[in-house]
Parts: C-alpha cells; sequence; structure tokens
C-alpha cells in the first residue's frame, strides 16, 4: 500500500512538472494559458518542497548530503529519548496504568475468559493434572519429620482419664465383667481337677491343721477328726468343694455368681475413676513417647497415601465425575459471590500495581533495546512502513494544494 500511495505522489509530481513543461507551448498572451503556467508551477514547486521535507526525513534527497536533512539518522538517539519518554511518561504511565486497572473488574473477566477459552472438561482435565504434579511433588522428606513430631505432640495431649473412663464403660456395656469371671472359673477347674492339685491341697491341709493349738476339747476333737482323713482324702474333700464352689459361680442366676459379677463391676468402675491410675498411665505414655519414632510408621503412611492418590487422580472417572461437578459449583459460587469478586479484585490490583512500580522502567528500556536492535536501513523501512503511506499523501496534496494556490495567484495576477 505504501508504494502504491509513493507512486501515486510520484505520478502527481510528474504531473505537475509535464503540466509546467507543456505550458510554454501555448499561445503567448493567452489568459487561461497564463493561469494554467501559473498553476503547474505552483504545483510543482509544492510537490518538489514537499519531496524534500518528506525525503529529508529519512535521508539525503538525491543522496546529496545537504544540512539538516537525514533527520532520523542523525538524531536518532534524540528521537529514541523522546519515544522512550513518550512511552513512559504518557502513553504507559504510572498513574495511567494504575486508573485503568481501576475501573477494571478483573475476577470477572478471568472468569470469562477462562470459560470462553476452555471446557469443563479440559478445566477438569487440567486440575487433574495439577493435583498428580502437586501430589507427586509433595517433599515427603520434610513432611514426615514435622508430622511426626507433631503427632508426638497431639498424642501427649490426649487426655488418658476420658479414654479410661470409656473404656470402663465399653468393658462393662460388651459384658467384659462376664468373660473374665468365666475365663477364670476355666483356668481355675482346669487346675483343680489336677490330680498333683488334689495332692498339693491335702498337703496343705494337713500341715494347715497340725499346727492349730485349740487347747481343752477342741482340740481333742480337732485331732480325733484328723485321725479318719489322709491327705489324699482331705484333698479331694477340699477339691470337690471347689469345684462345686465353681459350678455355682457359673450358673446364671446364682447368688454366688451375682456377688461375683457385681464385684468384679464395681472393680472396673473404681478403676475407670482412679487418680492413681490415671496418673500412672499418663506418666507411662510420657515415657513412651520420649522413646517413640513415628517417622518409619507416618512415612509408610504418607507414602501409601501419595500413592492412591496418585491412582486416583490419574482414573479418568475422577475428573469427569468429581473435579467437573466441583469447578462447576465454584465456577458458580464465584459469578455469586460479588464481594468476594471484589477483595480478589483489590488483591490483584494491589499486586499488580506494584509489579508496575517495580518494574515500569523496564517498559522504556524495552523499547530503547528494541529500538538499539534495528540498523538506520530497517529503522527508516519500518517507520516509512508505518507513517509513509500518510507522508507520500502529503506529497500529492503539497501538488494539487500548490496548483490550485497557482491557478487563484494567476488569477490575481490578471485581475491586476
Amino acid at each position: 500500500m505504501e508504494k502504491k500511495t509513493k507512486h501515486i505522489a510520484s505520478l502527481s509530481l510528474g504531473i505537475m512538472g509535464a503540466g509546467f513543461a507543456g505550458s510554454f507551448l501555448l499561445p503567448a498572451g493567452a489568459a487561461w494559458g497564463t493561469v494554467l503556467q501559473s498553476g503547474f508551477e505552483a504545483g510543482l514547486v509544492g510537490g518538489l518542497a514537499d519531496w524534500f521535507a518528506v525525503t529529508a526525513l529519512f535521508r539525503h534527497p538525491l543522496g546529496i548530503p545537504i544540512p539538516h536533512t537525514a533527520l532520523l539518522p542523525r538524531n536518532r538517539d534524540r528521537v529514541t529519548n523522546a519515544l522512550v519518554n513518550t512511552v513512559e511518561n504518557d502513553l504507559l504511565s504510572k498513574a495511567s496504568i494504575t486508573d485503568k486497572l481501576s475501573g477494571m473488574r478483573l475476577t470477572e473477566a478471568l472468569l470469562d475468559t477462562l470459560e470462553r477459552s476452555a471446557s469443563r472438561e479440559q478445566l477438569a482435565a487440567w486440575g487433574a493434572a495439577a493435583l498428580q504434579h502437586a501430589v507427586r511433588l509433595a517433599p515427603l522428606d520434610v513432611i514426615v519429620p514435622f508430622a511426626a513430631e507433631h503427632a508426638k505432640g497431639a498424642l501427649q495431649d490426649v487426655d488418658v482419664r476420658p479414654l479410661l473412663q470409656r473404656l470402663g464403660e465399653q468393658a462393662l456395656a460388651r459384658q467384659v465383667d462376664e468373660l473374665a469371671l468365666d475365663a477364670l472359673l476355666a483356668k481355675a477347674e482346669e487346675w483343680l481337677v489336677k490330680p498333683e492339685t488334689r495332692d498339693s491341697l491335702g498337703t496343705l491341709a494337713m500341715g494347715a491343721f497340725s499346727k492349730l493349738d485349740l487347747g481343752g476339747f477342741m482340740q481333742f476333737a480337732v485331732n480325733a477328726f484328723m485321725g479318719y482323713l489322709s491327705e489324699d482324702k482331705l484333698g479331694g474333700i477340699i477339691q470337690n468343694f471347689g469345684m462345686g464352689l465353681i459350678f455355682e459361680l457359673r450358673m446364671a442366676g446364682h447368688p454366688r455368681r451375682a456377688e461375683a459379677l457385681g464385684f468384679i463391676r464395681r472393680q472396673i468402675e473404681e478403676l475407670s475413676r482412679s487418680e492413681k491410675l490415671i496418673a500412672q498411665l499418663e506418666e507411662w505414655k510420657r515415657e513412651q513417647l520420649k522413646e517413640l519414632d513415628l517417622t518409619g510408621p507416618i512415612a509408610k503412611l504418607l507414602s501409601g497415601l501419595q500413592e492412591r492418590l496418585l491412582t486416583a487422580f490419574a482414573d479418568p472417572a475422577f475428573a469427569t465425575g468429581t473435579l467437573a461437578p466441583l469447578i462447576d459449583r465454584l465456577l458458580d459460587a464465584l459469578h455469586a459471590d460479588t464481594g468476594l469478586q471484589a477483595k480478589a479484585d483489590s488483591w490483584m490490583r494491589e499486586q499488580l500495581v506494584r509489579l508496575i512500580e517495580a518494574n515500569h522502567a523496564k517498559i522504556g528500556q524495552l523499547v530503547r533495546d528494541n529500538i538499539a536492535k534495528l540498523d538506520n536501513e530497517t529503522l527508516i523501512e519500518m517507520l516509512e512502513d508505518k507513517v509513509g503511506k500518510d507522508l507520500q499523501w502529503i506529497r500529492v496534496n503539497g501538488a494539487v494544494c500548490g496548483f490550485l494556490i497557482g491557478l487563484v495567484l494567476g488569477l490575481i495576477r490578471l485581475a491586476v
């Protein structure tokens, strides 16, 4: 387009030159010929002057080093400084950028752009990929010691009292008293039925009776009774008595069983509220936690959790079935929450203003660096490509306006 306009400008200058030369062939003394000659003469002068002016901006006209021509190459640094100053202080000043940001609804624009540029499936897929990346990069070597230390602290803060009380309640609710009594009776029966147990009991009983010193008739009666018994018989009597007691303790509803169960329940209740036991358990807990190393179990736990999360996030069903609806709800909530949008806008503006204040000088430096990369010829070609069309029309306008002014001046000359 610039070449076409340049051709038109050159053609207009050529027409003025040809018209001026042809005007000498017109009949001498003809008024209209004088007027035309004046018009073409002025048009030629105007076209040449504008050609010289436009050309002098970029290069020496006809290659002749005329003073005050080739203005751009000679004043490149001044032009660059002026351009940088205009960009920094006028076009992209801090105040203008800040004012522009103050009227923008950044969050809403960001959400609209996000929804237009990507489908919900793409957003869900990106979210799943981001989660996988985050989980994969999780610094377990840092997290594990931190988690282990805080886990020990959490265990240290656990109050034993409610746990012990809860344990007692659960023991009674689950009838641990009956299970304990039955287990104890089973072990007692297992021990009591053994022949060696009977013999041991007989020996112990005979020894105990022989040491009795009752005196008088009672001592005579005991000695007479012991004369009829042997260790084996006495052991058998005690054994049978014990088996009978075990039988009664096993019988549901028997007073002895009820009494034994009541005793066990009272002991469980007392233990669950025992301040002494609670203090001992607290002390035991502190001692154990000092030596407890949780890094291994927690490392195994977190490593397994990491693998399970990676597997879950890699499943396409997670993105479509879990993340996509979650993203929809999140976007709807953000659109509806104008208060949150206002806070987000304020935060983003603050960050952008800080970024602009810290890097505003780089805008001008960027312009300067980009201009410095260009040699004179390239810079001239670029400027001519951008503004050359308008400059060539200046030449056309100069020729046409000069021609019209020349006609007017010719008519004035004739009139005078």
